[in-house]
């Protein structure tokens, strides 16, 4: 437990999205310095992380196409249990198709967030 929660502090909430992880698992320079910082604060439990079911379904899918389908799961699986996984249903689908956002990715992990 950190020393946050100790002395009564909420710990920050951060929602990792598809590019953090994709800037980790490809290096991508100069993003994946920040991005590993993030996990970094996870591992540290200074900052709770979230993840949408959504961002991992599409590592799954560019890691199975970079690797083989195994290291794609082994991948997957230890994202979800370092992060919490956030489920997304129709009612999110249709709250982002009626709030008037541009972007529709966007727009679902703003609601589910």
């Amino acid at each position: 437990m950190s020393s946050f929660t100790k002395i009564g502090w909420k710990i920050m909430k951060a929602l990792i999205d598809t590019n953090v992880l994709m800037d980790i698992i490809k290096q991508r320079q100069p993003f994946c310095d920040a991005s590993n910082a993030v996990f970094d604060l996870i591992a540290e439990e200074k900052i709770e992380g979230y993840v949408s079911v959504q961002s991992l379904k599409d590592v799954f899918y560019f890691c199975s196409k970079r690797k083989k389908e195994k290291d794609a799961f082994e991948t997957v699986e230890k994202l979800s249990f370092v992060l919490n996984v956030i489920d997304m249903n129709g009612n999110d689908s249709r709250a982002v198709l009626m709030s008037g956002m541009n972007d529709y990715e966007d727009g679902l992990i703003a609601f589910s967030a």
